[in-house]
């Protein structure tokens, strides 16, 4: 990755920072981000809401050093409509979303007028100052691979190459109907460009 997108990403949007300046993780809600941050680098991750004084300061040694530290930039992006049923399971199971309420009557009645607003974990992954493709992170990890692309990561940071899976939700993609997905499709154009462009 280029060092004034580094330094852009680093800036501008929700970061997880190696406390030895060896990695950028720039991560997505529902895309393993609890399994690497909260478990499996726990004590190597310095997270902006955890502890905003060191944060700080891990940044602006990021951004000073930026030159000849090179970290390693990766993140995790995921099927935007895998991800849209997992954000919907885990939002009921933490009751920020009705458990007896369906899917699609969810989908129909107030994520097509509330969008991605509803709840940060809907936020769109195409979120940078640019698209993902053209960031050129030094790994996109698809949540697909997930086991077999966190290993190439995992190598190259020394860290576990065994990521626990926390917060995996049931698949449910196959109960939304034709309407969902159009809603959905249409919210998340731009993930499904990106998605179908890796």
């Amino acid at each position: 990755m280029h060092q004034n997108d580094i330094i852009n990403l680093i800036t501008n949007n929700i970061v997880v920072l190696d406390k030895d300046l060896k990695f950028l993780f720039s991560p997505h809600n529902k895309n393993a981000q609890t399994s690497i941050n909260r478990y499996l680098l726990k004590d190597r991750v310095c997270i902006e809401k955890d502890d905003p004084s060191y944060f700080l300061t891990l940044k602006k040694q990021f951004i000073k050093n930026i030159d000849v530290i090179n970290p390693l930039t990766f993140t995790v992006v995921r099927n935007p409509l895998d991800r849209f049923v997992s954000a919907f399971v885990y939002l009921q199971k933490n009751k920020k979303i009705d458990k007896k309420i369906d899917i699609n009557e969810w989908t129909n009645t107030v994520f097509v007028n509330t969008g991605t607003i509803f709840d940060p974990h809907f936020a769109p992954q195409e979120k940078y100052h640019k698209p993902i493709i053209d960031l050129n992170f030094d790994h996109i990890i698809n949540f697909d691979n997930l086991n077999r692309d966190w290993r190439l990561v995992a190598k190259k940071i020394s860290a576990s190459e065994n990521l626990p899976h926390k917060n995996a939700g049931r698949k449910r993609i196959m109960e939304l109907s034709k309407k969902s997905r159009k809603i959905i499709e249409d919210i998340y154009y731009e993930d499904f460009e990106m998605f179908e462009g890796l």
